[in-house]
């Protein structure tokens, strides 16, 4: 069996020093220019939790949600509103329920998507930088709707090889292991179980599954907080579990 440490590691000097001076200031750009959409769109994801929660790993893509039906009106928006400052954008996918498209810089390319959500729960907040920021519990619950989905859909009960695969997951289960630090895992599932998973945010999911560059640079999650190994394999037995557990009750 693969040990998951084999996944993350800390993050370089020159690693840490090339997104705090670079890449961090091109999402705060984007941050200010999205933040005319005001609480239409909010950020998610991991992202969001390195960012302004727990600043644990370097994280590179932008995940933005937004309840409204005007996904492919905004999404678009934002393009232009980006190339009027002079970035070089590169599109995907862009239609009523979800948007992928590219910041291309010299010698990186930052991802944005924005999906559509339709059963979100509790509060947003705006940031310092405008942008809004989704909260704790539904970020959590998306993650295992996701781990849920993904189970079924490769008919693998198995979270350490369907993980290990697509070395998306390993960053979903850190971001897992700092929530349950507030949020009881117990709590998480309770939460995932009541909202499901949106149609839009499944195809997500399963296009990521063939779709490994969510890494970023380096291909592993570059930490800036220390992890404990023994923890974090803990952690991911117990996240197997009751994945599994869910997964074989929904299946009845």
């Amino acid at each position: 069996m693969m040990e998951i440490q084999n996944f993350y590691r800390q993050a370089t000097t020159e690693e840490l020093e090339f997104y705090d001076s670079e890449l961090y200031p091109l999402q705060d750009r984007v941050f200010e220019i999205a933040s005319v959409y005001e609480d239409n769109i909010y950020l998610t994801g991991s992202t969001a939790l390195s960012r302004f929660h727990y600043q644990h790993h370097l994280s590179e893509d932008l995940d933005f949600f937004t309840t409204t039906d005007d996904l492919n009106l905004i999404a678009r928006d934002l393009v232009a509103r980006l190339r009027q400052s002079d970035f070089t954008i590169q599109i995907d996918s862009i239609n009523y329920c979800f948007a992928r498209f590219f910041i291309i810089q010299s010698t990186y390319r930052l991802k944005i998507e924005l999906v559509k959500e339709f059963n979100w729960l509790g509060n947003l907040r705006q940031t310092d930088s405008g942008i809004y920021l989704n909260n704790l519990e539904d970020m959590g619950a998306n993650k295992i709707s996701a781990f849920e989905k993904k189970a079924e859909i490769k008919d693998i009960i198995d979270l350490y090889f369907s993980a290990f695969e697509a070395r998306a997951e390993i960053k979903d289960i850190i971001d897992l292991y700092f929530i349950t630090q507030t949020i009881s895992l117990e709590r998480l599932f309770e939460l995932a179980d009541s909202k499901g998973m949106p149609v839009a945010y499944e195809r997500l999911m399963t296009i990521r599954l063939t779709t490994i560059n969510d890494r970023g640079i380096s291909g592993q999650v570059l930490m800036r907080k220390t992890l404990d190994d023994q923890e974090m394999t803990s952690f991911l037995s117990s996240l197997k579990l009751r994945t599994e557990a869910e997964v074989k009750k929904k299946q009845i």
